[in-house]
């Protein structure tokens, strides 16, 4: 495995070994991204940049890793490479956010507001980050009404029902204190159940400019 990784480094992919890594290992592959990220590595801000000159299937398909994970990497113009089932997703949200803005929101205190959001996010479905990037953007723009009603689409899915039911499946019991089982061990089925999965999705979608702009229009 370790002369594989180093190959794969010395071949100008890191992006690829960093992805072996996180799946021999059960390592959450955006766990090890922003750990190396809070360090703004060089290396990961050009691995970045090949990952997205890579087609939006590639990654994930030759990894067996769900494209929900891949959506931050991708760019505008690979838009037509992407899932239907997730295009379809994604007029969903644009949906969501036209019927917003038509109506527009009102939050009090905004940044309490997202804060008491990603708590939430965390305990109840495990490992759900938001992208630096988008966090200090929404914070810069703390009062636009396109940041806040893309925070609410968020706000929707934590707390939707069925959302919440599906969550549950990695947790011990309700009160989902423990996991079910070590992450390492746990089931892909249930590591990557479909709330998660649109929970990062999202998360990566609104960090991902390119894809943000195809999407809502900015």
């Amino acid at each position: 495995m370790f002369n594989f990784v180093v190959s794969l480094i010395w071949m100008d992919s890191p992006h690829l070994a960093l992805l072996s890594i996180s799946e021999v290992y059960g390592i959450d592959f955006f766990e090890i991204y922003q750990l190396l990220d809070h360090y703004d590595s060089v290396i990961i801000s050009g691995m970045k940049d090949m990952m997205c000159s890579v087609s939006a299937r590639e990654l994930s398909d030759f990894f067996d890793i769900y494209p929900e994970n891949m959506i931050y990497f991708w760019k505008e113009s690979q838009f037509k490479s992407i899932p239907s089932h997730l295009k379809d997703w994604f007029l969903q949200l644009k949906e969501m956010y036209d019927h917003y803005m038509q109506n527009s929101i009102d939050i009090e205190n905004p940044l309490s507001w997202i804060m008491d959001m990603l708590v939430y996010a965390e305990n109840n479905y495990y490992q759900i980050y938001v992208f630096s990037d988008f966090f200090e953007e929404s914070i810069e723009n703390i009062n636009d009404q396109r940041y806040l009603i893309l925070w609410k689409i968020f706000e929707d899915m934590i707390y939707n029902e069925k959302f919440y039911k599906i969550g549950e499946v990695i947790f011990e019991s309700e009160n989902k204190e423990y996991l079910n089982n070590d992450w390492t061990l746990m089931s892909k089925d249930k590591k990557w159940n479909s709330a998660r999965l649109k929970l990062r999705g999202y998360l990566g979608l609104i960090a991902n400019k390119e894809l943000r702009r195809k999407v809502f229009g900015f």
